[in-house]
């Protein structure tokens, strides 16, 4: 029988390992039925992608602007104004229809004769034309007829600018612009630069699509650069002048307000241009001034001429057409002053101790 304590030793080894061989493979199933914890299985995108509301949407056009055809860029004129906007770049508007420019000689095929004959008397470069449709969030389904028209020099497009506005001039789009709403139309005119937009619209108008056409507007004449005005501007004394009753002639006098023409220039605005010799080389500019209580303001002119000699030769013709006035001179005028002649069209205003506008003006002409 072998020793004791030999023997008890080697009988606790058997034990021991008799009992882990019974016990390994119970830890073996249990580590094969239980599945390691991870944030996030491979197939729960939850922490991975960002999370979307139940209720959100992806952007996209909405019903009306879906419903208006926007006109196709490659099929605008290539002389068209590069820095124009595409046809849906514009918040509540569509440009509907293509751009078409007309160039000098062409003035009667835009179809709006008061524009085309208006645009005849300045010296204009080219006119484009297209359209513009109201979509949300603006009043839906309303059509601006739009004008840009592109002079050779800021003075005619300042000049264009005086005789297409009717409504009070405000700075607060562009350089100068004047808006006039009525139930029936619409219109905007604005001057920066070379350029006079002229929009218009012939349908009902809501009220509150004023501010969305002074926006279209705003947004129209953004890009371009601006100028100051002509300067003839700065020879008129600030004082007694008339807000709005401002205009600036080249060719003839046929673009003046007709109520000037029956009352002041009493149907002879054709005799007076042939008189003072007006032309697209000339300069005219012509303010109103308040004279008090008199019935008509006092209208005063400047015409520049590109020659002193031409002013003489015009303040001659200018005389001589007055004396075969049968109800006396209508027209006051100074002496010319170099290239440059002023007058009044309204004698009995002027005469006004409280007005006396001509010797002021005369003191204010440009040294040229």
């Amino acid at each position: 029988m072998p020793h004791l304590p030999n023997f008890r030793q080697w009988l606790r080894k058997i034990i021991f390992t008799l009992m882990m061989l019974l016990l390994l493979p119970a830890c073996k199933s249990e580590k094969s039925t239980t599945a390691p914890q991870s944030p996030a299985s491979s197939n729960d995108t939850s922490l991975t992608q960002p999370q979307q509301p139940a209720s959100s949407t992806v952007a996209s056009p909405t019903a009306s602007e879906n419903t208006v055809a926007a006109a196709d860029p490659a099929k605008d004129d290539p002389g068209a104004p590069a820095w124009l906007p595409q046809p849906r770049d514009l918040t509540g508007w569509v440009r509907s229809a293509n751009l078409h420019v007309y160039y000098s000689g062409q003035w009667e095929q835009i179809r709006n004769e008061p524009l085309s004959e208006a645009v005849s008397a300045y010296n204009i470069k080219s006119v484009t034309t297209g359209e513009w449709t109201s979509v949300h969030p603006n009043p839906e389904g309303i059509k601006l007829r739009g004008y840009l028209i592109e002079a050779y020099h800021p003075d005619d497009a300042f000049g264009l600018f005086t005789a297409l506005q009717s409504g009070t001039v405000t700075p607060s789009v562009g350089t100068l612009a004047s808006f006039t709403m009525t139930g029936d139309s619409a219109t905007g005119i604005c001057w920066q630069g070379v350029f006079t937009i002229y929009l218009q619209q012939s349908q009902a108008t809501p009220p509150e699509m004023s501010i969305h056409l002074e926006k279209l507007t705003a947004s129209l004449v953004q890009p371009i650069p601006s100028s100051d005005p002509p300067s003839l501007v700065a020879a008129l004394p600030a004082a007694n002048r008339l807000p709005g009753q401002l205009w600036l002639v080249r060719k003839h006098l046929n673009t003046l307000p007709e109520t000037m023409q029956q009352q002041v220039f009493q149907g002879n605005s054709r005799a007076i241009t042939q008189a003072l010799g007006l032309s697209l080389d000339t300069l005219m500019l012509i303010a109103a001034f308040n004279p008090g209580e008199a019935e008509l303001p006092n209208y005063v002119f400047i015409v520049r001429y590109p020659t002193s000699e031409q002013a003489a030769q015009a303040e001659q013709r200018l005389q001589s057409w007055l004396t075969t006035q049968p109800n006396g001179s209508p027209i006051l005028i100074e002496k010319p002053a170099g290239r440059y002649l002023v007058g009044t069209f309204t004698i009995e205003q002027e005469s006004i101790p409280t007005m006396h506008m001509l010797p002021q003006i005369a003191a204010n002409l440009p040294k040229d």
